[in-house]
């Protein structure tokens, strides 16, 4: 193996662990069922995710393991009692999933935000199923995002596709920067902070370590560690399933460029 192969390797296995983590963070955010529990807590499961997360760092496979343990204890009643304290029904919860509850109170910007986050998505042919009423600026929809954009990273990385990479790779810079490393590290802060559930302080540790990993690899500054919750009325958006019910679903279109 040469050493320009053996460099693509590393790049291939780091953005496919990126890209298992951000499916677990889905996992761990969405609202939980027992089937949830099961899936954390199956040893296979937990050996694969642990071993991604080692490839992100020492921090990020500690969190792991510690989300993992606090799985396997998790009774799913307790679990979900604690994710509507925290979240709530609606928008405005305690510790508020959606982006655009963080921040200016313009609801001029707020609109701008979702139609920019949707673009992005149906910009690599992803949608909200029509049936839905979650908004696309969900954690659980860009963490889902950012899973699919380091997937397709690894896939035009092993196709030597260096334009179609390129694309990819700006895409992921700009949603960081714009988007998910914007509020969530503020997100991730105020849940860590107001959480009684040990469960969700170990999410909340993973989803810290890969952040940082993920600003610190593309040249991004982080987030805040604190964004005001804005003012607005109640939107009455109901709380989003968890990863068994994707946000994203596929949309037949010829656009594989992204934004």
């Amino acid at each position: 193996m040469t050493q320009s192969t053996a460099d693509t390797q590393i790049e291939i296995d780091k953005a496919l662990c990126r890209s298992i983590l951000y499916d677990v963070l889905c996992e761990c955010l969405g609202a939980p069922t027992q089937a949830t529990i099961d899936r954390l807590s199956c040893a296979s499961t937990r050996e694969a995710v642990c071993e991604a997360a080692q490839e992100i760092g020492a921090a990020a496979a500690h969190a792991t393991r510690e989300l993992f343990s606090q799985a396997a204890h998790c009774d799913a009643r307790k679990l979900a009692e604690e994710f509507q304290r925290l979240f709530g029904h609606t928008a405005h919860g305690q510790v508020p999933p959606y982006e655009t509850e963080y921040g200016s109170d313009d609801m001029f910007r707020q609109s701008e935000e979702l139609a920019d986050l949707a673009g992005f998505y149906l910009g690599f042919g992803l949608t909200l199923p029509p049936t839905r009423s979650e908004r696309p600026d969900h954690v659980c929809a860009e963490c889902e995002f950012l899973s699919f954009l380091a997937c397709k990273e690894a896939y035009e990385r092993i196709e030597a596709r260096e334009e179609a990479l390129e694309v990819v790779q700006r895409a992921e810079k700009l949603f960081l920067k714009e988007h998910l490393g914007r509020f969530g590290r503020a997100f991730a802060l105020s849940l860590e902070k107001h959480t009684r559930h040990a469960f969700y302080r170990a999410s909340a540790r993973l989803f810290l370590e890969l952040l940082a990993h993920d600003c610190t690899e593309l040249g991004i500054e982080q987030g805040q560690e604190f964004l005001a919750i804005r003012e607005g009325r109640d939107d009455g958006v109901p709380m989003a399933c968890g990863s068994s019910c994707p946000l994203l679903t596929s949309e037949p279109s010829d656009a594989e460029d992204g934004p």
